[in-house]
């Protein structure tokens, strides 16, 4: 944006900084600039080939703001010495397939279920914004988290 990360800061947020000047007593000034990032999440067709296998971001790569990423990657690490475990070498092929069958629907929907915060976190509208913090206030923690918390009584 061409100034200091304050100054948009600064500019940004004029209108509420005029009644609250203190707000930013605290941050540091600086001359590098606002960096931007489209976040984005990634998704790979299939989690193996032949003795190879993807785990974690390189199966699934999460939102940074899902804050799941290192526990889906644990899970499949986790599921994946169970089906390797139970086989014999000459059975790894198949055991891949079936590790990629039983991990798959789950790291997708959570995957799917962080998209849709990220969408609700991250509105431009204002109004939107409104809307989205009026029913966030009137509706209770477990409704919000009622997707996540079916989740955790899922088998991995």
């Amino acid at each position: 944006q061409g100034s200091g990360r304050k100054a948009y800061v600064e500019k940004k947020f004029a209108h509420i900084l005029q009644h609250r000047p203190e707000l930013l007593a605290d941050f540091p000034p600086d001359d590098q600039s606002v960096f931007f990032w489209m976040l984005n999440d990634q998704r790979a067709q299939s989690w193996y080939i032949g003795r190879v296998v993807l785990l974690g971001d390189s199966a699934a790569g999460f939102l940074p703001s899902a804050g799941v990423g290192a526990s889906m990657a644990l899970e499949s690490a986790t599921v994946l010495n169970d089906v390797l475990s139970r086989t014999g070498v000459e059975f790894i092929p198949h055991a891949l397939q079936l590790f990629e069958k039983r991990r798959k629907h789950r790291v997708e929907a959570i995957q799917n279920n962080s998209r849709a915060l990220g969408k609700m976190m991250f509105i431009n509208s204002p109004i939107k914004a409104r809307i989205r913090n009026y029913i966030t206030r009137m509706v209770s923690v477990k409704t919000l988290m009622k997707s996540i918390i079916k989740g955790f009584d899922e088998p991995i």
